[in-house]
């Protein structure tokens, strides 16, 4: 009779608990669902209480805003949205399902110039990515993935393009954002490491090419071998 109570006392504890659990996830969802409007990050709630090292809004030495925002309804938990703004400039970048990640994933403030914010953040267990705000009258965003490196005195970015995942061919691209040009190239021999980015043995950037320097494995004879080639960037 005793073990029965005792049961019957855990399973009324346990329910208390994933009531108590249940309310504070759903309080933010239920409050304003039909409102979707843009809100500062309410870090008193126990949803967030782990997100202000990752989502401080701050002003760049030039004075351009970065705010992280959610939606005060059922996305709320899911997406993050960065808002950057200058004066009457200002646009907004969503990052979907951002907030469903392991946190590195929410991108952080890393380098800034007088076209650019960069902006780090994680892609994968081995990936690195670089989301880009322009400070032009119209402000554009561009997220790269797999980036190998970037240099922000060209604001030149080279990645490791989607096409080229998994595949037997090795390809780099590069984008150069002031210019506006995107481009490629398809080393003739094989990477054979995971990830691709390790291949890469150095990168020079010049503002109008950029030369990529690479260990790569011979598919004729299995030797490694070494391999460069040149990205002309020009208009």
């Amino acid at each position: 009779m005793k073990s029965k109570l005792f049961i019957v006392l855990l399973l009324l504890i346990f329910s208390c608990k994933e009531k108590s659990s249940s309310k504070i996830s759903s309080d933010l969802v239920l409050a304003n669902l039909n409102s979707g409007e843009l809100i500062n990050i309410d870090f008193s709630k126990p949803e967030y209480s782990d997100l202000k090292i990752y989502t401080n809004d701050t002003i760049t030495s030039d004075g351009w805003k970065i705010n992280y925002l959610v939606k005060n309804d059922s996305t709320g938990l899911r997406d993050l949205y960065i808002k950057w703004s200058k004066g009457d400039n200002s646009e907004i970048f969503l990052m979907e399902d951002v907030l469903l990640m392991r946190r590195y994933f929410i991108p952080v403030l890393n380098k800034n110039n007088a076209n650019f914010i960069y902006m780090t953040h994680g892609c994968a267990t081995s990936c690195s990515g670089v989301l880009t705000l322009s400070k032009e009258s119209k402000p554009i965003a561009k997220d790269f993935l797999e980036v190998i490196d970037y240099n922000t005195d060209f604001d030149q970015i080279v990645y490791i393009p989607e096409r080229s995942y998994s595949l037997d061919t090795f390809e780099i691209a590069v984008s150069d954002l002031k210019k506006g040009i995107d481009k490629s190239v398809k080393f003739k021999n094989k990477c054979n490491l995971s990830p691709e980015n390790g291949c890469i043995d150095r990168i020079d950037f010049n503002e109008k090419y950029i030369d990529i320097f690479a260990t790569l494995l011979n598919s004729e004879t299995g030797k490694a071998i070494k391999e460069n080639n040149r990205i002309n960037i020009t208009e």
